[in-house]
């Protein structure tokens, strides 16, 4: 396996966050209100969290949690956010589903080649260095 292929992989993976990051912008500014009424308060989630991603920079960050909960309802037990899916349309909720799936899609590629790097790079060495003359 060669550098360009672990190069192509990750400038993909940057290429999908740059992707993913204005489409979490536009799933936070095309959230249902009946979703952040019910489920945007202290029993499902505390203070500090309310406070640190209610109207600012980090706002977007309630609606990855939110949107995580909506695409997979299991995920958002521990919470109690099980029913979120069934307060939003359709086409929301496929939304969250794509990007969900998008986003952990790219996350497992660079992972594995992660791992598969470094079992290369362990078992043949640096492949810059056979270039080298020294």
């Amino acid at each position: 396996m060669s550098v360009g292929t672990f190069f192509w992989v990750y400038f993909g993976a940057g290429l999908a966050a740059g992707l993913a990051i204005p489409l979490v912008l536009i799933m936070h500014i095309l959230m249902p209100r009946r979703v952040l009424e019910t489920f945007w308060k202290e029993p499902h989630f505390r203070p500090g969290e309310l406070a640190l991603f209610t109207g600012t920079i980090y706002a977007p960050m309630r609606t990855v949690m939110l949107i995580t909960a909506i695409a997979f309802p299991k995920l958002g037990k521990k919470r109690k956010i099980t029913s979120a899916d069934t307060l939003v349309p359709r086409w929301y909720k496929l939304a969250a589903q794509c990007i969900s799936f998008w986003v952990l899609g790219w996350t497992a590629a660079v992972m594995f080649m992660t791992v598969v790097g470094y079992i290369h790079f362990y078992a043949i060495g640096d492949p810059v260095s056979l270039f080298r003359r020294g």
